[in-house]
């Protein structure tokens, strides 16, 4: 049985699971309905189902079992709602009758002299995920700001935690603005208030602490939070989002209450939009660092970065453009795209950042700055080279060089160059001869450069020499990019130049 059924289902509950099947025949339909009528709100998919139901079940015979209840209205359904290690999709499970509770905490409110507040307390750490939603980053919808969990770094934050260590560092919550209700002392929760709404109540006024000459170095309350919770929520009902503390909210969730009954978790709330949920999880990674290339996906969801990243976030919207939403583009899922699920993804996201930040570097700034204008001239540059180089394009880096870092950054390289000759002789991009002459250039290339093994066989003398000496050993260091670049673009030229003295 999976981890996370072990911890979240006590042993007493596994128990009476077990039991439905010991000496009688039941169906996996009547086995489905008592086990949501009978356990503690639970939370289920079809897989858990079968687990429960042990050796020899059926996970489409859940499945069907779980649909009738639903049309029923006995259950509900999500699959929007992940739990630790859910595949994004997962239909989860919970009966339809259950009703939400509300958590109410004492906090200490912290404001800084802007009115920024900042809310800290402590809490039974499994509760978190019940009322605080992953935002997982969609690059597709331009969502969302985390990446997935990390099963190793999670069952090692288990493993210490079970060994008797303790959580030391708070995790970081964004309480929705859009759904949170300031209440002033004294005064009543207004009665038509959404049930879903976090409720913050002043318990009294403002505390404040001065140093020397009178300078405020705190100021500070007491107050209390009602958040509404339910063990069986959907994360389309949670108003909370966890912006930082994901690896370790998940890693207490796979501890059973059997093992040990309270874990304490120290919480960091802020009120703020989605949008700003972004930003304060970049800050909250800047010590833990988050992958670069996650990073800079992210960046390409959204809408305002911060002044000193909006240069990278135009590039990272270009590249978000090409490997994801150009249809046209020979890149188009070929990127290894962070939190997006692509059939068998070759070229590193790193690299093509870097190939579109070459294109943004060399090109006028009017083009350079629009991802809107800046998309189909790479895209097209990168027809002109899956065309000259058919046998070679969209195979893995290990079978073809030009998918690699080093190959794409170095023809990228030589391509810009021409690109910007073009231009300085009158040329326009939007025109059809730029790309007729680079066509014709490259393919004076492709003459003496082949990028794959399996082109190698049928190639001439000159084409295996260079391949075996300037191709194949490259790796994606700075040293053998402009190695390979210098030696790309030399050769280009004097071909170029040959052809031009035989007219």
């Amino acid at each position: 049985m999976r981890e996370y059924l072990l911890a979240n289902l006590s042993d007493e509950e596994r128990a009476y699971a077990a039991s439905l099947r010991e000496g009688q025949t039941v169906t996996q339909d009547q086995f489905t309905r008592q086990v949501f009528s009978n356990l503690k709100d639970p939370l289920l998919s079809a897989s858990d189902l079968a687990e429960l139901w042990g050796p020899g079940a059926s996970e489409q015979g859940f499945v069907d079992a779980l649909v009738t209840l639903v049309d029923e209205g006995v259950l509900d359904t999500s699959n929007k709602t992940q739990r630790p290690f859910d595949e994004q999709g997962v239909k989860l499970f919970r009966r339809a009758s259950g009703e939400f509770e509300y958590l109410i905490l004492n906090a200490i409110e912290s404001q800084s002299p802007d009115g920024v507040s900042r809310y800290q307390f402590s809490i039974e750490g499994r509760l978190i995920r019940h009322f605080a939603r992953i935002d997982r980053l969609d690059a597709l919808a331009g969502s969302g700001n985390q990446r997935a969990e990390i099963k190793a770094h999670v069952l090692r934050i288990r493993d210490s935690v079970l060994s008797g260590s303790h959580i030391p560092n708070s995790v970081l919550l964004v309480l929705a603005s859009s759904a949170t209700q300031f209440v002033d002392p004294g005064d009543e929760i207004p009665p038509d208030l959404p049930a879903s709404f976090v409720v913050v109540r002043a318990l009294e006024d403002f505390q404040e602490v001065a140093l020397g000459q009178g300078d405020l170095v705190q100021r500070a309350r007491v107050v209390e939070l009602r958040i509404p919770w339910r063990g069986a929520s959907f994360d389309e009902e949670k108003s909370i989002l966890l912006v930082d503390g994901q690896q370790r909210t998940a890693a207490v969730s796979l501890i059973s209450p059997d093992e040990i009954p309270f874990i304490d978790i120290g919480v960091s709330a802020l009120v703020s939009t989605e949008e700003e949920a972004k930003r304060v999880f970049q800050v909250a990674n800047e010590t833990v660092k988050i992958s670069t290339d996650f990073s800079k996906a992210l960046l390409a969801s959204m809408s305002d970065a911060p002044g000193y990243l909006k240069d990278e976030q135009v590039t990272a919207e270009i590249v978000r453009r090409l490997s994801l939403e150009d249809k046209e583009s020979p890149l188009y899922q070929l990127v290894k795209y962070p939190n997006t699920k692509v059939d068998s993804p070759i070229i590193a996201y790193n690299s093509m950042f870097g190939v579109a930040k070459i294109f943004r570097s060399s090109l006028p700034e009017d083009i350079a700055n629009d991802p809107a204008q800046l998309t189909p001239v790479i895209a097209r540059a990168f027809v002109t080279v899956r065309d000259v180089w058919p046998t070679a394009w969209g195979k893995k880096p290990k079978d073809s060089r030009l998918m690699h870092g080093a190959g794409l950054r170095a023809i990228t390289q030589v391509v810009i160059d021409k690109l910007q000759n073009y231009l300085s002789d009158g040329y326009e991009l939007s025109g059809d001869e730029v790309w007729s002459k680079l066509e014709i250039s490259l393919r004076r290339l492709a003459e003496k450069v082949i990028w794959a093994q399996e082109e190698f066989t049928q190639g001439t003398s000159t084409q295996k020499t260079i391949y075996i000496d300037e191709i194949s050993k490259r790796q994606n260091t700075s040293q053998d990019i402009s190695a390979l670049t210098a030696f790309l673009t030399r050769t280009s030229v004097d071909l170029d130049m040959k052809a031009a003295r035989k007219k």
